[in-house]
């Protein structure tokens, strides 16, 4: 079975989702105050009562009273936020993140969480760190990024718990520690955090930080899978295709919920379950669409899958300019893929019966689209990075 060595890569995917999810929390619970008697509410912020400020600027973010107003938002988040209240200071510094009614600028982003991390906003430590990490608004310090993080995780929050984790397990700002990795993975995973509870997984999986336990990484993927996250749902894919026992259908069950959200492995994982056989009914049509959409995110092995059903004419109408496209690419990935000889032969293989089939006209024409799929693969990838 292929080791899930995934750790680098699904926390540096969360981690950049961490400052947009933080908004969106923050921007449904300051809604969440808005007042019914939106008068009344008005004539207590221009009072320069601060929570009424909140809260108006709250009802305008939402369309809750009034009618639905980012500018008048962010002006009332300001007036409270000039008067010290926390979760104004934190709204703003998003707002500017973002550019949310107001030019984006990280800068002042970072200055406007600072204010609310000094007095102990849990959230704002947090993306005051993430600024630190990323090097947004700041110049890039790890050191700092872990200070802003501890302080934040030692209040009990999960994003921040998160965060330490993956510094622990990369080194980044302290010494790599395993173990302590998944002391702060655990803390965040036991209050429900996805990429925590992926992660944790993976740790068991393989061993590192605790003992070696499929079983705890089956029960903390599948904590992970039921919240939507998709590699959590692919490596349950891969446990259950490849594991003692082995349930097709449970895979196939898996693999589709992270394809449907456009994970390129379960793509091809899925494709090749259609062709098989295996967890669902021989299909090849349907093997070709879940291997074109992994084909068309760069994956190798769904590339050369549809050179073959091009080739063959197998749930696709036959067609060798198509097969020549994609076994041509195929190959290309192929020979950058470490233990992909043999498969990189085969692909060779079919490039080569496939040139026996073409005029030399087809042939320059394919190689043609294959450098304008390629580019245009490679942008799609860039683009999504």
């Amino acid at each position: 079975m292929e080791r899930l060595m995934y750790l680098e890569q699904t926390n540096s995917s969360h981690m950049t989702k961490a400052t947009t999810i933080i908004a969106v929390a923050l921007l449904i619970a300051v809604g969440a105050h808005a007042q019914t008697d939106i008068q009344a509410l008005k004539a207590r912020a221009e009072a320069g009562e601060v929570e009424a400020q909140l809260e108006l600027g709250g009802a305008y973010l939402n369309g809750e009273g009034v009618p639905q107003n980012n500018v008048e938002a962010i002006r009332w988040f300001r007036e409270a936020a000039e008067q010290g209240h926390t979760i104004a200071q934190h709204m703003l510094g998003l707002a500017y993140a973002i550019g949310l009614a107001v030019p984006q600028d990280f800068g002042l982003a970072v200055q406007w969480y600072r204010k609310a991390a000094e007095q102990e906003f849990a959230e704002a430590q947090l993306n005051l760190g993430l600024a630190y990490a990323n090097g947004e608004g700041v110049p890039q310090n790890n050191v700092e990024a872990i200070r802003w993080f501890r302080e934040a995780a030692e209040q009990g929050l999960a994003g921040a718990q998160y965060a330490l984790g993956y510094a622990y397990n990369n080194g980044h700002g302290v010494p790599q520690n395993y173990r302590v990795a998944t002391q702060w993975f655990r803390k965040a995973a036991e209050q429900g955090h996805a990429g925590a509870q992926l992660d944790l997984g993976v740790a068991y999986y393989n061993g590192v930080g605790v003992p070696q336990n499929n079983v705890e990484a089956v029960r903390w993927w599948r904590k992970a899978g039921e919240q939507g996250d998709a590699i959590a749902q692919n490596n349950l894919g891969l446990v259950y295709a490849n594991g003692v026992p082995q349930n097709n259908v449970e895979a196939v069950r898996w693999f589709r919920k992270a394809a449907e959200q456009g994970h390129a492995e379960a793509q091809f994982k899925l494709g090749l379950a259609y062709y098989n056989g295996e967890g669902v009914p021989q299909n090849f049509g349907q093997s070709v669409q879940w291997h074109r959409k992994a084909a068309e995110q760069g994956d190798a092995r769904s590339q050369f899958a549809l050179g073959v059903a091009y080739y063959g004419g197998q749930g696709v109408k036959r067609d060798f300019m198509e097969a020549y496209i994609w076994a041509s690419l195929a190959k290309v990935g192929l020979d950058q893929m470490a233990g992909a000889e043999e498969a990189t032969q085969t692909a060779s293989e079919l490039i080569g019966a496939l040139l026996d089939e073409m005029t030399p006209a087809e042939i320059q024409r394919a190689q043609d689209l294959a450098l304008e799929r390629f580019n245009e693969i490679e942008a799609r990838k860039a683009k999504n990075h």
